[in-house]
């Protein structure tokens, strides 16, 4: 079955290798930062979460990040597209404001949910005490994307009555910079007995369903980034292979050289397809979803693993040379495949779904 049939579904896809060509951005630098998310706002991308568009916002971020990949661009806007939007969307009037002016690029804001083994089954380890007026919290955040550009940031943590989502002005946070494996800048915050007032808490229904919800799209748009990587890992190879003589032949005409190659091929395009089976099942808001979306992360980190391997392999000397792209499309899969969960962890979640018949 062919997932990709929304309409102008190819002209999207040239139109962002066009822009993402023309800004021959560093990778390891930040889209806000350079400009990008200029670019992709003027270009229209961000406009896709207007509610009368006729495009899902999922099947546009699919190609948005599908073609950084490719492109080599390390897209740090999984918060900007996935975790806002999906907030705004859930929480009551009176945060919308916020919101926003977030979409609009006037007041940027970024969101601290992810901690450090937050797979556990205990689930957030960021605590929350009640108090007359508002929560003193005590826990850890990390990988926050764009803390120095945003003004703002989102909060998740636990309490005796549940999950609960601040606001707060980001200007009242110390931090510690981390950098990741392609040398991008993200941040690390620990609170001690820091104070929210009540004023802060957005008001939504049910937090935990909506941090499940943005968790899946997280794995699954990461998943779609990868198999960007892993296509134009395997057409460098393909190339490289045809162009690079041994014995007066190109290796490519070699046995071994060719059952590697082959196998990258069908490793893209089984990947491909559990991400559109994926993509389908969250859009349609299916019964299966959250397995669709782990088998898609799962795929995607194992072929990032096998992808960079073959393709280093089958480039000798020259897959590791800074003088050739490769080396940065081989970092961006290392990096990658153990975001939003490695492929045992998925494997994991997804054997106990199908274990407890979920």
């Amino acid at each position: 079955m062919d997932f990709t049939n929304i309409e102008g579904y190819t002209d999207i896809q040239h139109s962002l290798d066009a822009l993402y060509s023309k800004k021959n951005i560093d990778f390891s630098s930040s889209a806000i930062s350079n400009g990008l998310l200029d670019e992709l706002k003027k270009a229209g991308f961000v406009d896709i979460f207007n509610s009368d568009a006729d495009i899902h916002p999922l099947n546009l971020l699919s190609l948005i990040f599908k073609q950084a990949g490719y492109q080599g661009i390390n897209l740090d806007l999984y918060s900007f597209f996935i975790d806002i939007p999906l907030i705004y969307k859930a929480s009551d009037k009176s945060n919308h404001d916020f919101l926003r002016d977030h979409l609009s690029l006037n007041s940027l804001i970024t969101s601290a949910f992810r901690e450090p083994y937050q797979h556990v089954e205990e689930g957030l380890q960021t605590r929350g005490v009640k108090e007359s007026n508002g929560y003193t919290i005590t826990g850890n955040k990390y990988f926050i994307e764009n803390f120095h550009q945003a003004k703002l940031l989102i909060l998740s943590f636990q309490t005796n009555e549940g999950i609960k989502l601040a606001l707060i002005d980001k200007n009242r946070i110390s931090y510690q910079e981390q950098i990741t494996t392609t040398g991008l800048m993200v941040s690390q915050i620990t609170f001690e007995e820091f104070h929210i007032s009540q004023e802060c808490i957005l008001h939504i229904d049910s937090p935990l369903d909506l941090i499940n919800e943005i968790d899946l799209s997280q794995k699954l748009i990461r998943s779609m980034f990868i198999e960007g990587v892993s296509k134009r890992m395997m057409e460098m190879t393909a190339k490289y292979t045809a162009e690079r003589k041994q014995f007066d032949r190109p290796i490519a005409t070699f046995q071994a050289v060719s059952h590697r190659a082959s196998s990258m091929f069908i490793d893209h395009e089984c990947l491909s397809l559990v991400n559109q089976q994926a993509l389908f099942s969250l859009i349609n808001n299916k019964p299966e979803k959250e397995n669709h979306v782990l088998a898609a992360k799962a795929w995607s980190a194992d072929v990032s693993h096998r992808s960079s391997y073959s393709a280093q392999h089958l480039h000798g000397g020259m897959g590791v040379s800074k003088e050739y792209d490769l080396w940065k499309y081989c970092l961006l899969a290392k990096e990658h495949e153990i975001m939003h969960d490695s492929a045992a962890v998925c494997i994991t979640n997804l054997g106990k779904n199908i274990t407890l018949n979920q």
